[in-house]
């Protein structure tokens, strides 16, 4: 699937102003299941172009960017981080993305895109290191999606000791309560890869459908675990082996029974039929993210 995020920076620009039915469709008849995980995609009406874009991970990669801290009076500032865009590349920065340095660990708390050569772009942030904060800070370096938990208790609770709570249990259920740092990222080093099988399905389907897949629906053992949607194919396309890596490895379900096909067609209905329904719903349920007065991602559980 890394061949795709290449690929998809070559090509010009398209976006939809939102993403409701008007403009999309969910294509039950082309779920995909592999392993445990089913993913039903979500199609535009009409094909379109790429715009010339990558992941914030492969900025980094490639140091197309720089991330710093704001500084306050006495000390840099958690929830907020500024990113400078050194390139002439378009960067797709998206919510839930974890980035390791500093002063602490941070998870992004918005989605954003940088355009080519934009300097000072303040990005909001929580901090996931509990109990490390040091006067020099590290440079930041890696950057990843935050694994399904972490992103969804940041989502929905839109708050810092939401966030530290959960990465106390997580750790007492690692057996590693007593460790007066707590840095969250430590805890992801162990996970699963995506099954080569699998990951080549989804390459070649994403890949066929590239100029027409917004986003997906994905259930684990039968059970909804949320929806990931952009308003154009590029972005889906920079962000989705991220995004299925993160369902892939979601273990905190708190249903016992799989989700039945009605309560999927009524949850798919209330995230697509209107702009107002689809917001009222993320209000409480997941996020949505504009730039330039465009719904440009909606992340729903």
């Amino acid at each position: 699937m890394k061949s795709i995020a290449l690929l998809i920076s070559l090509l010009p620009f398209f976006s939809y102003s939102q993403i409701t039915y008007q403009q999309v469709f969910v294509a039950w008849d082309s779920a995909k299941i592999c392993d445990n995980i089913s993913i039903i995609p979500i199609f535009l009406k009409e094909q379109a172009n790429y715009s010339s874009i990558v992941s914030l991970q492969e900025a980094l990669k490639r140091k197309l960017v720089t991330i710093e801290e704001i500084r306050g009076t006495n000390q840099a500032d958690v929830h907020t981080i500024t990113i400078h865009n050194n390139s002439k590349q378009a960067v797709f920065i998206s919510s839930g993305t974890t980035i390791s340095g500093g002063k602490q660990d941070r998870i992004i708390a918005e989605s954003v895109i940088l355009q080519p050569n934009a300097k000072n772009n303040y990005i909001a942030t929580y901090c996931i290191e509990k109990g490390r904060w040091v006067d020099k800070a590290k440079p930041f370096k890696d950057a990843a999606m935050a694994d399904y938990e972490l992103k969804k208790i940041m989502i929905i609770a839109k708050k810092q000791n939401a966030v530290w709570r959960l990465i106390e249990n997580s750790f007492k259920a690692a057996g590693k309560e007593a460790l007066l740092v707590q840095p969250y990222l430590s805890l992801q080093k162990n996970t699963k890869p995506i099954p080569t099988v699998c990951d080549s399905l989804l390459s070649v389907f994403f890949q066929r459908h590239k100029n027409e897949t917004i986003g997906i629906i994905v259930l684990k053992n039968g059970i909804l675990l949320g929806c990931e949607a952009f308003n154009s194919p590029s972005y889906f396309m920079v962000n989705s082996t991220a995004i299925v890596q993160m369902f892939y490895n979601a273990i905190r379900i708190n249903h016992n029974q799989p989700t039945a096909k009605q309560q999927l067609i009524s949850y798919a209905n209330t995230l697509f039929s209107s702009e107002a329904l689809q917001k009222s719903f993320l209000k409480y349920n997941g996020a949505f993210y504009e730039y330039n007065k465009q719904v440009i991602h909606l992340i729903a559980y």
